[in-house]
C-alpha cells in the first residue's frame, strides 16, 4: 500500500509476484460500490507470500478506494487494512509469535455481522475482532 505506481501495467507488475496463488484468496466481500467519484471494495485476504519461504498472511479485511476524475481515471488509490502494516508484517516473519490483530473470521462469518449502515471499515464488519 505504499507504492507508488504510474500505470495499470507497472501496478499489475507488482501485484503479480507478490502472492503465491496456489495458496492465497482474495475475496470480495460484496460487489464494489459507487460511492461520489469513488470505487469502493472490500474483500478478505489470506494465503502466502510469493517469496522463496512463503510466509503466511494472517487473514485480513481491506478496503479499496479508486477516486475517479471527469474522464473517468482513476487519480487516487486507497488501501484501508483491519490491522495495522507492521502487525501483517510481523506475523508473516515470525507467525508463532501471535503478535497483534486476530485473524479475520471466515467470510459466512463476516457477512452474518454486515452492517451497511456503517461507513468505516470495522463498524461495517463487527464480527472482526479489535
Amino acid at each position: 500500500p505504499d507504492m507508488p505506481v504510474r500505470s495499470p501495467e507497472v501496478f499489475a507488475s507488482a501485484l503479480k509476484g507478490l502472492f503465491d496463488r496456489r495458496s492465497s484468496s482474495l475475496e470480495l466481500l460484496e460487489e464494489p460500490r459507487l460511492v461520489g467519484d469513488d470505487i469502493v471494495a472490500e474483500w478478505r485476504l489470506a494465503g502466502r507470500l510469493g517469496l522463496p519461504w512463503k510466509p503466511s498472511i494472517k487473514p485480513f479485511v481491506g478496503r479499496t478506494t479508486f477516486t475517479l476524475d471527469e474522464n473517468g481515471l482513476v487519480t487516487r488509490h486507497v488501501e484501508e487494512w483491519s490491522l495495522p502494516a507492521w502487525d501483517a508484517f510481523l506475523a508473516a516473519l515470525v507467525p508463532s509469535l501471535h503478535l497483534g490483530a486476530a485473524p479475520a473470521p471466515s467470510i459466512s462469518e463476516l457477512l452474518a455481522s454486515r452492517d451497511t449502515e456503517a461507513s468505516s471499515l470495522r463498524e461495517r464488519w463487527p464480527a472482526l475482532v479489535p
